[in-house]
């Protein structure tokens, strides 16, 4: 196995992983930047996904479109930004 497939391997608790497989892992840290991040947050809307699993590890890098000057990232990241916040606390109420 190369080193991607080590790593995925380790985190999904298998001894072997190889391409093509799908893998469920245990992540450390999740990012979305503001290029796909409002796509990200369409596909999880779609399929009825209405919070995370712990904020606390996703990072949202704002690098492509600094200002946020298109109305789409700006009417997805930032409310995003701000549910993610919450989410985390809602789900443990």
């Amino acid at each position: 196995m190369n080193i991607t497939e080590k790593i995925l391997a380790k985190a999904a608790g298998e001894k072997a992983v190889s391409p093509g497989e799908i893998v469920d892992a245990q992540v450390d840290i999740v990012m979305i930047h503001d290029l796909t991040g409002p796509l990200t947050v369409d596909a999880f809307r779609r399929i009825g996904v209405d919070h995370v699993w712990d904020s606390q590890k996703i990072v949202m890098v704002l690098d492509h479109q600094v200002p946020l000057n298109l109305s789409r990232q700006r009417s997805c990241i930032r409310p995003c930004a701000g549910s993610l916040e919450n989410s985390e606390s809602e789900s443990t109420t």
